[in-house]
């Protein structure tokens, strides 16, 4: 990641995490932050905003698949397996198990 690119990063990550700070309960704010500590590959930091979104929409599959990718990249390979294999067995709502599908395949 260049130089440029980390600081555009950062500025943009200094302002999500505001408003993940002001709006705590709403799950998006945390879900942009998480992806923009991925992509600069601060993966422990993403995995604690991806905790946020899974306790905010806890019935939705995409927030889970996202916290597994965001602990295995973060070396937490285990408890990325433990979540993985959770989302696998679980009965997700309609419209929402095509997400799953495609981990299945």
């Amino acid at each position: 990641m260049s130089d440029n690119a980390l600081f555009d990063a950062i500025s943009q990550a200094t302002d999500l995490a505001g408003l993940a700070e002001f709006a705590p309960n709403e799950a998006d704010g945390h879900r942009r932050l998480a992806d923009v500590y991925t992509k600069a590959n601060r993966h422990a930091e993403a995995v604690v905003q991806r905790r946020q979104v899974v306790r905010i929409r806890s019935t939705e599959p995409a927030g889970w698949l996202d916290l597994a990718r965001s602990l295995g990249k973060s070396g937490q390979k285990v408890e990325a397996r433990e979540v993985l294999d959770s989302v696998l067995r679980a009965k997700w709502g309609a419209g929402q198990e095509s997400a799953v599908e495609n981990v299945r395949t």
